[in-house]
């Protein structure tokens, strides 16, 4: 066998086609290396375009523009504004698990200005953060995690706290069960006696 590039020939086919090339100075090839890199060449390039023609028959264009027309609906103000004004708190975590932004009812139940606590570690703001924060760089989404919040009055309120990445950062609300802890503790307490 004569190997060339990444082809083997026999040595018959080999023959046929040097003296095919010797005949056939007009092909433009010098050896049967020259023609063997050529075939390869067009082989690849008819497999890619064999590849692209699939690729646009598989594609559902129709489906592709209606989620198109669906992200352009849902503009980025109507997410800021369902943000400012949900009644639980609301936050944005950097990457770092760092505060890059808090929600109004954040700023109002926990009575820290936006100011203080943008760019405070959120593992300092909570109880169990290191655990929180485990959790959530595991699964990118942590659902009703049990902590307490310390406000800026160095109260505690029991939140209930979940989750998860969007785009590099971390979304995550806050739901204040503190009154609701405290009646099923005294409902407890009751079924004790």
């Amino acid at each position: 066998m004569v190997k060339y590039s990444t082809i083997s020939l026999t040595k018959e086919l080999y023959e046929v086609l040097q003296d095919t090339i010797d005949k056939n100075p007009q092909f433009g090839y010098n050896s049967v290396a020259d023609f063997c890199k050529e075939a390869i060449r067009l082989h690849v390039q008819e497999i890619k375009r064999e590849i692209r023609e699939d690729f646009w028959r598989k594609l559902n264009i129709e489906d592709l523009l209606k989620k198109i027309d669906m992200a352009a609906a849902c503009d980025s103000s109507m997410y800021e504004r369902a943000f400012k004004h949900i009644k639980d708190m609301a936050f944005i975590l950097s990457k770092d698990f760092k505060i890059k932004n808090v929600n109004d009812s954040f700023v109002s139940m926990l009575g820290y200005r936006r100011e203080e606590i943008f760019d405070f570690p959120i593992k300092n703001l909570i109880e169990k953060g290191e655990d929180f924060i485990k959790k959530l760089k595991k699964e990118e989404y942590v659902r009703d995690f049990k902590t307490r919040i310390k406000r800026k009055d160095g109260k505690k309120l029991d939140v209930l706290i979940t989750s998860n990445g969007i785009k590099g950062d971390y979304f995550g609300v806050a739901k204040d069960v503190t009154v609701k802890k405290i009646v099923g503790d005294r409902n407890k307490k009751l079924k004790e006696l």
